[in-house]
C-alpha cells in the first residue's frame, strides 16, 4: 500500500487547491497539493517536500495528526492508496501565486466554492471535515 500525503492550507475563510494535470490520475480534477511519502520519510517530512517541489512554498503543519485518512485504489495506479490529509499553515501571505510545477492551476476557494469545482476524491471524500477546518481556521 502507498502512503499519500495532502496538504489542506487554509488562509482565513479559503483553501488552496491545485489543478492536476494531464498525465497525472485524476487529470484536470481539483485536489489539496501533496504526494507520496518516499521510503524513510515522515508524513509531514513528505508534505514539506512536496510542497517544495511542487510550489515552492514552506508550509507547517497545525496538528501532528491528520483530519481524515482514506483508502482506495485509484483506476490508473492499480495499486491501493492510503490518503492522510494535514491541515497546514503556509509561510507566505496569501494571495501571493506559487510557482506552480505539478499542476495546470491553482487558487483560494471559499467553502460555497468548492461545490461548483470537480473534485478529486481525496477531496471529495473529505468534504465536510475539510469545511469544517474552514470554519475554524476563518474565527482565528
Amino acid at each position: 500500500m502507498i502512503t499519500v500525503v495532502c496538504a489542506v492550507i487554509l488562509w482565513k475563510n479559503r483553501i488552496f487547491l491545485e489543478q492536476r494535470q494531464l498525465d497525472k490520475e485524476f487529470p484536470l480534477y481539483w485536489a489539496c497539493p501533496g504526494g507520496k511519502v518516499e521510503e524513510g520519510e515522515t508524513d509531514h517530512g513528505a508534505l514539506s517536500r512536496e510542497l517544495w517541489e511542487e510550489l515552492r512554498i514552506g508550509a507547517l503543519p497545525i496538528d501532528p495528526e491528520p483530519i481524515a485518512v482514506n483508502e482506495f485504489e485509484p483506476p490508473k495506479m492499480r495499486v491501493a492508496c492510503r490518503v492522510k490529509q494535514y491541515v497546514m499553515r503556509v509561510r507566505f501571505q496569501p494571495p501571493v501565486a506559487p510557482n506552480l510545477q505539478a499542476a495546470v492551476g491553482c487558487g483560494w476557494f471559499t467553502s460555497s466554492e468548492l461545490d461548483n469545482l470537480n473534485k478529486a476524491p481525496s477531496l471529495d471524500l473529505n468534504l465536510e471535515v475539510i469545511r469544517a477546518a474552514m470554519l475554524v481556521n476563518a474565527r482565528r
